[in-house]
């Protein structure tokens, strides 16, 4: 008898943990990039949750659709879309009165999608393939209709933002004729030598993968890449985007190896500016310390976020730095020794350049005894290099053709 009642104890616990709501997950932001042959939408989440994907006709829509059991929340910044690029014409958040949540993808015309979801962090990416380059092109007035709620008003462009003030720091513009100039930056350097893991420091690691992917952009048409540390000695963090900025640089790219006290620790994973917080606890901790190497060498850096926030997320510097993060991240991809940790967001002060889009790279783990070994081997170093400069290859094509320049890199 007392063994029944325990066991009619324990089914009692099992089903109050059962029925218990999992923490729920937020829907944190909406990203969209359009490029040529997709455009691409990308659900930042906190963690996680159930959900479907369909699609939907008259007129045609990509329906990514949260259960009311998922509990999903909607973040003030994941809020609606225009694209306008002649395939997906905007994004809409629905929050429906029986608890589900929906992304709506109006489109302009029928056709394919693909999804699948991301982690590190956690993602959903819509993609929808197409012919061509985008075009601009006026946000719809009519309903979408049946299968989802009302839509809200059509928003701007890119990252939400307020107000429609011009920036007073105009981006550099890609060159509509002629080279595409690409700064290189090798992290620390001189009295700084980053992290020492095996008898190795980063500094050292950091330049010779440097100027591999500076000889692989070289090679290529179109392209003109240069080193912002040529040698062993130190730049303080916001002379080295200055530098690039003064060289006329359109990209800036740096290179860093990333370390852990877990020395299984490993991957790799590429960064873009965040504005707004780290993309989790590690990305957080990864920028605290990269930023504490000017103060550690006795160098007060200016706090330039603070005096141009307002300006700076009016511009598109921050979409076309993810755009580049990306691409080099698949790019990577095929490096096939190494596990792929996403793109990721922190507040790296090496990144702040208000004028050109800017990525952070964390190569490898330097803590890892398997990937410090990696790292030292000057055929994965040339092969690290030539996969890196052909991400910044695809994102230098993509961007001439989207904005209709010459594209002699492709």
């Amino acid at each position: 008898m007392s063994c029944f009642r325990n066991r009619a104890l324990l089914a009692g616990v099992l089903a109050v943990l059962c029925a218990a709501p999992a923490l729920a997950a937020e829907l944190t932001d909406i990203r969209w990039s359009s490029v040529d042959g997709r455009t691409r939408v990308v659900l930042d989440l906190s963690s996680h949750a159930p959900h479907s994907v369909r699609a939907l006709e008259n007129p045609p829509r990509v329906v990514v659709e949260f259960t009311a059991g998922a509990a999903v929340r909607v973040a003030g910044q994941a809020g609606p879309r225009s694209v306008a690029d002649g395939w997906v014409e905007r994004i809409r958040v629905n929050e429906l009165q029986d608890g589900r949540v929906q992304v709506v993808l109006d489109l302009g015309k029928d056709g394919e999608f693909k999804n699948f979801p991301l982690d590190n962090p956690p993602r959903i990416v819509v993609d929808v393939p197409h012919q061509g380059k985008p075009t601009r092109m006026s946000p719809p007035t009519t309903d979408p209709g049946s299968g989802v709620a009302p839509s809200a008003p059509p928003a701007r462009s890119g990252p939400a933002t307020p107000g429609a003030k011009k920036p007073a720091v105009p981006v550099v513009e890609p060159p509509r004729h002629g080279t595409w100039k690409i700064a290189i930056d090798a992290g620390h350097g001189g009295e700084d030598p980053g992290a020492v893991y095996h008898r190795t420091a980063e500094k050292d690691l950091t330049l010779a993968l440097a100027v591999e992917t500076r000889e692989r952009l070289n090679e290529m048409e179109g392209i003109e890449a240069f080193l912002v540390r040529r040698g062993d000695y130190f730049i303080p963090l916001h002379e080295r985007y200055r530098i690039a900025e003064e060289q006329g640089a359109h990209l800036f790219v740096s290179i860093h190896c990333n370390s852990s006290e877990k020395s299984e620790a490993r991957g790799t994973e590429v960064y873009f500016l965040s504005l707004k917080g780290a993309s989790d606890q590690a990305a957080r901790e990864l920028a605290a310390k990269e930023n504490a190497v000017d103060e550690n060498m006795g160098i007060e850096s200016p706090d330039l976020v603070n005096s141009i926030l307002e300006d700076m997320t009016r511009t598109d510097v921050m979409q076309k730095s993810e755009m580049l993060a990306e691409m080099c991240l698949q790019s990577l991809f095929d490096l096939g020794t190494v596990e792929d940790r996403g793109v990721k967001q922190a507040g790296f002060v090496v990144l702040k350049s208000l004028e050109l889009p800017s990525i952070l790279v964390e190569a490898a783990f330097i803590s890892n005894k398997h990937e410090n070994k990696l790292l030292r081997d000057t055929g994965w170093q040339k092969e690290f290099g030539r996969l890196l400069a052909e991400g910044v290859r695809r994102y230098v094509a993509s961007i001439e053709s989207s904005d209709g320049m010459s594209a002699s890199t492709r």
